[in-house]
């Protein structure tokens, strides 16, 4: 292990990161992940998922608690926060993930991590890479184990300048070579100083309001680098992977670009414009071997054919009103990942929004026709609703082979 990834584990073994408590990530749901690329998997074979650098496991184990019949393995160089997540994965009972110790620039090494035949069929890894000392290398070392159908979540940092700005300043009156306590009172009291001298500035605010372990990952970390869309699509070719999609979408098609008619711009320059707009923090892609590329979306004629499941992302908000001897809907909403709800006027996606809050089994989309049909929308109508929800991402197609239930 070389200096550089010694100082990075010091770090994160006095401050085992993150904190709070178990969650679901963005992209926690490898089916959906799975149907993203256009190569099938084994059907037969369980789906295998790898969490490079899992830290505490907060997201691996939400994961891990909603998907029992996928195995996953964790892999960090954190002794401590490992000691962590064994813990409270044994407290909630999971027996469907595993935690290994190890570096991920030499993932050959790490005792006990046995990668499937083929590969892994996801590879999880959020915040990890712009650690490394060679990004390049421990990005190439995730595309080496995964499958030639699998798919990478990847998260690195965009360009934090608030958060730069702090670090900045912080490394220049409480250098490296101090030990990392002294380093943490200086910068604190730095930075109410700050507030007291400027209580309007955001950025002073943000460090003073976050904990501890937020503070020194944020703000005293020995080794970070940060990406615009350029560098991060030049870590992307030189690990020998492939663009598939952004993980929120969203935010790299601004409405201003359909306003401003820049449709015909190229993928690249049109992510440089929304990335100037919304300025992200973080930037998060998923990510496939070459040879594997994204499904593009079915057509029209197709729709009653396929099986769907309704988007582990969204949240349906169905408001309803109860009046005596009757019921009454008042309004549909449906939230995607961390978005504001987005209302849906009445009509047929409303109308599958309602049905959609209560369906957990995947459906074929001949079974959403005719319930369309059968509230009174012409089957063309319903078939193009089809196409819409999975557009809004209310809805997403799984392989042929799957089974289907019922919709309620």
């Amino acid at each position: 292990m070389d200096e550089t990834t010694r100082s990075v584990r010091e770090l994160y073994e006095a401050f085992p990161y993150p904190s709070g408590t178990p969650n679901l990530r963005v992209g926690f749901d490898v089916r959906y992940l799975l149907s993203l690329g256009t190569l099938p998997r084994p059907a037969a074979a369980t789906i295998e998922v790898l969490d490079a650098g899992c830290g505490r496991a907060l997201g691996l184990i939400g994961a891990a608690a909603t998907q029992s019949d996928v195995r996953f393995t964790g892999v960090d160089m954190n002794r401590v926060a490992l000691d962590e997540a064994r813990a409270e994965a044994s407290r909630r009972g999971l027996e469907n993930i595993r935690f290994l110790e190890g570096d991920l620039a030499r993932l050959e090494a790490v005792t006990g991590l046995d990668p499937p035949p083929g590969g892994y069929d996801v590879v999880h890894s959020s915040g990890v890479v712009h650690h490394m000392p060679d990004p390049v290398h421990g990005l190439a070392e995730l595309a080496r184990v995964l499958a030639p159908h699998g798919v990478c979540a990847l998260m690195v940092y965009g360009h934090r300048e608030p958060i730069r700005r702090v670090a900045r300043i912080l490394t220049s009156l409480a250098p490296a070579e101090l030990p990392l306590e002294r380093r943490l009172e200086l910068g604190r009291t730095l930075i109410e100083s700050l507030c007291e001298e400027d209580p309007e500035c955001a950025a002073w605010r943000v460090a003073r309001d976050c904990d501890e372990v937020e503070f020194v990952d944020r703000y005293l970390h020995p080794c970070e680098r940060a990406y615009d869309v350029d560098e991060l699509f030049e870590l992307v070719e030189r690990a020998n992977l492939s663009f598939l999609r952004w993980a929120e979408p969203n935010l790299w098609e601004p409405d201003v670009l359909t306003r401003a008619n820049f449709n015909d711009l190229l993928s690249r320059d049109r992510y440089r414009i929304a990335e100037s707009v919304n300025r992200p923090g973080k930037l998060e892609l998923y990510l496939a071997r070459p040879g594997n590329s994204l499904c593009p979306p079915p057509d029209v004629t197709s729709v009653d054919g396929l099986t769907f499941a309704v988007h582990p992302e969204a949240t349906f908000i169905v408001e309803r009103r109860s009046l005596r001897g009757a019921g009454r809907l008042e309004a549909v909403s449906v939230r995607l990942r961390d978005e504001e709800p987005d209302s849906l006027p009445p009509g047929p996606l409303a109308t599958a929004a309602v049905l959609f809050a209560a369906t957990i089994e995947p459906f074929r989309g001949v079974d959403l026709v005719e319930l369309l049909v059968s509230e009174g929308y012409e089957r063309a109508v319903a078939q193009a609703s089809i196409l819409e929800l999975l557009q809004r991402e209310m809805i997403y197609a799984l392989p042929l082979d799957v089974g289907s239930g019922s919709l309620p």
